[in-house]
């Protein structure tokens, strides 16, 4: 399940009396990100802890039985579920069961929403879309194509909603993952100048490999498209919202030297989700390492105290449990 440096690194030894950390997300780099975030976290907190990986399988099913293993192994607290419909699914088990859940991914507007263990180390989808309104202006003609099944449906509804108020002139599609050419798709995307992408990484980049688009048209990305990947990708003209960075630090750590090292374990430069993974293990293995007492209402209670400097600006809980202070932009692939 884990790879061999993750097996043999010192601060995955703990014994029976350290605390237990579950991960969760599905195959792919996200995965790989969580667990390289979670190792130099441990590392840096020097805190020895154990580890548990279950694969949530893109799906809300799957989460709520992965959710509820979680329980079963008494694991202490859970990071990852980056989807947003994985997370709000498995949120609801570990309410229920009063266990820590930091979502470093996800970016519905509800996730905390009456909850007192869910905490969201990410920046919200409202903010990203008052982002997103804001990139089709002045071009005149727009077309959205929102992923179905995945966060990416509901931006798409949300943002039509919104930029049909603004006055743009809209075209609204949504389409399934590795769903097959469409030649009415072909012709909306010829016919236009502004074309949102909704949803995960592969399905933009799979509409970008199979669609031809025009040359001059922009092409707007939501968050999870951000990374290296769109560097082959043979169109300029593309932009990805997430959130701005400010700041040159993580904590104590200059970002690029936490990359550097991440990049070293795993052959490659960190996506997106990696500054948020690294903040939500490190802060959590922190206040383990500040307390005997791994109970989550005790880590709840020491989170909520406590402002980080981050890539994004200096950030801070609030009431409900989520990062507050984001500011979101769009960037040049």
């Amino acid at each position: 399940m884990f790879p061999e440096w993750m097996i043999k690194a010192p601060c995955f030894q703990g014994d029976s009396n350290s605390p237990l950390l579950a991960l969760s997300e599905s195959e792919g780099p996200n995965k790989q990100d969580l667990m390289i975030a979670t190792l130099l976290a441990a590392t840096d907190s020097q805190i020895p802890i154990r580890i548990r990986y279950y694969d949530n399988g893109r799906s809300a099913e799957k989460a709520v039985e992965v959710a509820n293993q979680v329980v079963q192994d008494k694991c202490d607290a859970i990071i990852g579920h980056y989807s947003s419909v994985v997370a709000l699914a498995a949120s609801e088990v570990y309410e229920a069961e009063k266990l820590l859940f930091l979502a470093p991914g996800s970016s519905h507007p509800s996730l905390c929403e009456k909850k007192n263990y869910t905490l969201r180390f990410f920046g919200s989808d409202l903010d990203q879309l008052g982002c997103l309104a804001e990139a089709w202006k002045p071009l005149k003609s727009v077309l959205i194509i929102g992923q179905h099944n995945n966060y990416g449906e509901r931006l798409a509804t949300d943002l039509n909603r919104l930029l049909v108020s603004q006055g743009a002139g809209v075209k609204l599609k949504y389409l399934d993952i590795d769903s097959p050419s469409n030649q009415d798709i072909e012709n909306n995307i010829k016919q236009s100048d502004c074309i949102y992408l909704l949803g995960c990484q592969y399905f933009s980049l799979q509409l970008l490999e199979t669609y031809p688009f025009n040359k001059g048209s922009k092409i707007i990305l939501s968050d999870d498209a951000k990374g290296p990947e769109l560097n082959g990708v043979g169109y300029d003209n593309i932009f990805v919202a997430y959130p701005k960075i400010l700041s040159d630090c993580l904590l104590e750590w200059p970002a690029d030297v936490l990359c550097k090292r991440a990049a070293i374990i795993s052959g490659r430069n960190p996506g997106p989700y990696f500054y948020t993974s690294y903040l939500a293990a490190r802060v959590l293995t922190q206040a383990w390492h500040s307390t005997y007492d791994w109970s989550s209402s005790s880590v709840v209670d020491i989170l909520r105290k406590k402002s980080w400097h981050t890539p994004y600006g200096d950030l801070a809980l609030s009431n409900h449990g989520e990062l507050e202070g984001m500011e979101w932009t769009l960037y040049g692939k």
